[in-house]
C-alpha cells in the first residue's frame, strides 16, 4: 500500500494532538521527542531507539505518544500487523515484527517523522529550562 507520508503525518498528528489535549507541558515534551528520537534512530538504529522509548514510556507519556505515532503510520503502511495500542503491553512482539525489516522501515519512516516534527514545532513551544 502506498501512502502519502506528509498527509499521514498530518492525520496522525491530529489524532495525537487530541490525546495531548490542553496539556501544554505534554505537548512541549512531545515536541522534544519529535526532535530527539529521529536522531537517536540514525545514531543507534531503529530497534535500540524503540527499546529505549518503550522503557521511557513507562515514566513519560510523551515517549508513548511518539511511539504510537510511528506505529500507527507503520500499521497504516501494512508494515506491521500488531495494534499500536497494544504495543506497550507487548513491546517485544512489536520489536520482533519490526526487526527483520528495520532498514527499510527507517527509510519509510524518515519523511513521516520529519513532517511530524515540523507539526510539533509549529504547535508547541520548546520546553523552558
Amino acid at each position: 500500500m502506498k501512502l502519502d507520508p506528509l498527509g499521514e503525518a498530518i492525520r496522525i498528528f491530529m489524532e495525537i494532538k487530541q490525546e495531548v489535549g490542553p496539556n501544554e507541558e505534554l505537548g512541549s515534551e512531545l515536541r522534544t521527542r519529535a526532535r530527539q528520537i529521529p536522531e537517536l534512530i540514525e545514531e543507534l538504529g531503529l530497534i535500540p531507539a524503540l527499546s529505549f522509548c518503550f522503557a521511557k514510556a513507562k515514566e513519560n507519556k510523551s515517549y508513548e505518544l511518539y511511539v504510537k505515532a510511528m506505529l500507527r503510520y507503520l500499521k497504516d503502511l501494512q508494515v506491521i500487523t500488531k495494534d499500536p495500542n497494544d504495543a506497550f503491553s507487548n513491546p517485544d512482539g512489536i520489536l520482533n515484527e519490526i526487526h527483520p525489516k528495520s532498514t527499510i522501515i527507517v527509510q519509510l519512516l524518515r519523511p513521516f517523522l520529519i513532517e511530524f516534527k515540523r507539526l510539533c514545532e509549529a504547535t508547541w513551544r520548546a520546553r523552558s529550562g
